[in-house]
């Protein structure tokens, strides 16, 4: 009876114990699922932190130097990268920026150099045609003193860089009998 009595006392210390230990394994559970939680919850900040981070240090950059390269291919010769840093998009921008710099001046250049050439050319064009007019006027008799000046005169508005001179020639019978001879010569 004494070992029935430590039974019945042994088993009610039991079911205490499994008691205990059920309460226990419950609030060990709940510790994990909190532990879980707040695992994933900085895990996904941490994530969303070096998405952010990536996206202002390496995707805003780069997208701003691929739309600037994009607008400079497209004529657009003033554009240049905002992008201002010391890591390797920094420089990359700035390369671009000096490239940029250096192929509009270029560009400039070359345009200034067409214009100067086009100017030429349109003012040795008209030169030519002067000529040609005056050739033909000449060639027709129109060899007076009125005339030629005026020969002079249209040469010297269109090639200003150019030293025009008239000489007339002639002896006393010709000048006194109103018969002058006339050249002109050009200087360069």
């Amino acid at each position: 009876r004494l070992l029935l009595e430590h039974v019945g006392h042994f088993v009610a210390e039991l079911d205490r114990v499994d008691a205990g230990l059920q309460k226990e394994h419950k609030r060990l559970q709940v510790l994990d699922l909190r532990q879980v939680i707040v695992t994933l919850v900085l895990v996904i900040s941490l994530q969303l932190l070096v998405f952010v981070t990536i996206r202002r240090k390496v995707a805003r950059p780069m997208r701003a130097l691929l739309d600037a390269t994009d607008k400079f291919r497209a004529g657009n010769l003033d554009v240049r990268v905002p992008y201002r840093a010391d890591d390797e998009l920094g420089r990359l921008a700035h390369s671009f920026n000096l490239m940029a710099d250096a192929l509009a001046d270029s560009h400039r250049q070359l345009e200034q150099r067409v214009q100067e050439k086009v100017q030429k050319l349109a003012q040795a064009n008209a030169a030519l045609g002067l000529l040609f007019r005056s050739s033909h006027s000449l060639a027709l008799g129109n060899t007076g003193i009125d005339a030629l000046e005026e020969l002079l005169a249209r040469f010297q508005a269109l090639l200003p860089g150019l030293s025009l001179r008239l000489s007339l020639e002639g002896d006393q019978q010709g000048m006194a009998a109103g018969r002058r001879q006339s050249t002109f010569g050009i200087d360069a």
